[in-house]
């Protein structure tokens, strides 16, 4: 019997390592590992797989090599973040001299820049760059490479893929979401206490600067093999999904039947996803609403449509925004409205951004502190002005890493701002359909307001 094991290395109790984004939460909420799902599916039926998240499950380093020693696995996948790039290849690199004969793929946010590839590569045997566009089962059967989103040691291409607009139609299979499920993982729209994290895609069309995806190409699955998924999640007795990709709905011919095959099959699932407004119409919203989905999650960023637009080629209109909202509201689909405090750099932008988020009826708003993400063209044209270094890590949207105390003081006043308002409250009560929902919600807040408002007010006093 062949093994392997996936893991997340200790670090912070509230880490969320992927490929494309790492944070620490700002409440209560982490997410499932998604990049783990999606490559759990490309493993041989013969693969006996173990899934280690240290930072959840307050795992030591030093336990963990235990357990692994009794049986070393064939073949190890490791996340790293940049927000702890120095402990986590500190790991990567005890673990490479413990487990000599284990081969070792990595991934992370790290290395959507090509700098730090190398640097994984000193410990790793392979680097994974996208969790759904890649032959990983040729890989495991004959240690040889066909996908151009696997780098292996030795062969490191000279020169990046440029982005192409072409999406690309791929099959991953059904990933081993048993092994994943999990209450210590929360997603804090869902219904109960157990959710599992479905992908239809992965990449962006759209290309708006400071985000982590702009350069990364749409892949996406067919819509029969995600039913098939959606099967399984069922079958394991869960009623929550939350589909991660970075926009749901892409391409439509592959939206509406997927839409229409969970209606048909009545999986009766209560659903959540990232969403451009640009993207849906009417027709594809009420067939999200009738196929069970309650909460959309949107990039507002600024109320300064004009000027994301000229500086970040953000191409969302404020009308498509306005309607959009307007016709969640009428359907009865909760919005929640993400915000980017610091790509504005006028002092008031923050308290127009609150008004603009009352404005639009948010259901949620949530306030994320600029951080110049590694993969986005920020990020590239300040190190090619000589601005920042290249090698620079340790900043997350939360503002607890790399914390920049202006930034961390606007959007602690945009949170009591949009919340503790007496007409919110009762809006969001009202819409509250479970106890487990109640619970969810309200630790969320709890737990939000402790970290970054009361801790934030004591630590100034």
């Amino acid at each position: 019997m062949h093994s392997a094991v996936f893991i997340n290395p200790p670090g912070p109790s509230r880490l969320y390592r992927s490929m494309t984004c790492t944070y620490v939460s700002k409440a209560n909420y982490i997410w499932q590992p998604q990049d783990f799902i999606n490559l759990s599916a490309q493993f041989p039926g013969d693969f006996n797989i173990g899934f280690y998240d240290c930072s959840i499950d307050n795992i030591s380093k030093e336990e963990l090599f235990k357990t692994i020693a009794v049986e070393p696995p064939d073949i190890a996948l490791i996340a790293l973040s940049s927000i702890v790039y120095g402990p986590d290849m500190d790991f990567l690199k005890d673990f490479r001299n413990r487990f000599k004969d284990t081969k070792i793929l990595i991934l992370g946010d790290i290395f959507l820049e090509k700098v730090f590839w190398e640097k994984g590569m000193e410990h790793a045997d392979g680097l994974i760059l996208n969790s759904i566009d890649i032959n990983l089962a040729e890989y495991i059967e004959t240690g040889r490479n066909v996908s151009e989103n696997l780098i292996l040691k030795g062969s490191i291409p000279t020169e990046e893929k440029a982005y192409s607009a072409k999406s690309k139609k791929v099959s991953i299979g059904v990933p081993r979401h048993e092994l994943f499920i999990n209450k210590k993982y929360r997603f804090p729209f869902v219904r109960s206490f157990l959710y599992s994290t479905v992908s239809t895609q992965f990449g962006c069309l759209y290309q708006c600067n400071y985000c982590s995806q702009c350069k990364i190409p749409v892949s996406y699955r067919d819509y029969g093999e995600v039913l098939e998924e959606i099967r399984k999640v069922h079958s394991l007795g869960v009623r929550d999904i939350f589909f991660g990709d970075p926009n749901f709905g892409f391409p439509k011919e592959n939206a509406l039947p997927l839409l229409e095959g969970m209606i048909k099959n009545n999986f009766s699932m209560r659903w959540v996803c990232y969403i451009n407004p640009a993207l849906v119409d009417g027709e594809i919203l009420r067939l999200m609403k009738k196929s069970g989905c309650h909460t959309v999650i949107i990039g507002v960023e600024d109320e300064d449509i004009d000027m994301l637009r000229e500086l970040y080629k953000r191409t969302l209109s404020r009308q498509r925004l306005q309607e959009f909202c307007s016709e969640c509201n009428r359907l009865g689909i909760n919005v929640c409205g993400d915000f980017i405090i610091g790509l504005n750099s006028d002092e008031k932008a923050v308290e127009r951004m609150v008004d603009f988020a009352k404005m639009l009826k948010l259901d949620y708003a949530s306030f994320n502190i600029f951080s110049v993400l590694f993969g986005s063209k920020v990020r590239e044209n300040l190190i090619k002005e000589g601005k920042i270094d290249p090698y620079i890590v340790g900043f997350d949207t939360s503002g607890t890493y790399g914390q920049n105390e202006r930034l961390v003081r606007l959007r602690n006043m945009a949170v009591k701002k949009f919340y503790l308002r007496p007409s919110y409250l009762l809006r969001r009560i009202s819409r509250i359909s479970s106890l487990p929902e109640l619970i969810i919600q309200f630790e969320e807040m709890v737990t939000m307001f402790k970290n970054h408002i009361l801790k934030r007010k004591a630590d100034s006093d």
